[in-house]
């Protein structure tokens, strides 16, 4: 079985928009209903109104119909109850009532690297002499794609 991306989460808070607020000032972008993203893509946080703060479902990625067909005989095997809906299988787990979706997916592409990449300084080869390494910017970092294993 090769589960290999993280698609995106589904959580319920008491208060969307601040949230919605707090993850802008991290650099996300998008909202609650289309999901936040880093700069590059990735996962997808959506968010919806709920009594308190609470994971409600989890998006996973696999290779292909084989891998599918694999999770979900995993998954029976143990005793839980399926749920096959064309390309996705999915299963609530009973203690937290989190509902696990794997779908095929295609795996992310590697990062693209930054037109702007600077060498660093290095022992024998210095690049930037008396000079602040690029990496201090005078506006706020924004977070990049999902975690891809």
């Amino acid at each position: 079985m090769s589960l290999h991306r993280l698609l995106g989460f589904r959580t319920a808070v008491p208060d969307p928009d601040g949230l919605d607020a707090y993850y802008h000032e991290l650099g996300l972008v998008g909202d609650g209903t289309t999901g936040y993203r880093g700069t590059d893509g990735g996962a997808a946080v959506t968010v919806t109104d709920g009594p308190f703060r609470r994971l409600l479902d989890v998006e996973l990625g696999c290779a292909d119909d084989a891998d599918l067909a694999a999770s979900r005989a995993r998954l029976e095997a143990q005793g839980a109850s399926v749920r096959a809906d064309g390309d996705a299988v999915s299963v609530v787990d009973p203690a937290s009532h989190v509902r696990i979706l794997v779908r095929v997916a295609a795996p992310e592409a590697p990062p693209s690297t930054a037109a702007g990449q600077v060498t660093p300084n290095a022992p024998g080869a210095v690049v930037r002499v008396n000079e602040r390494a690029p990496g201090r910017c005078a506006h706020p970092a924004r977070p990049a794609a999902s975690a891809t294993w």
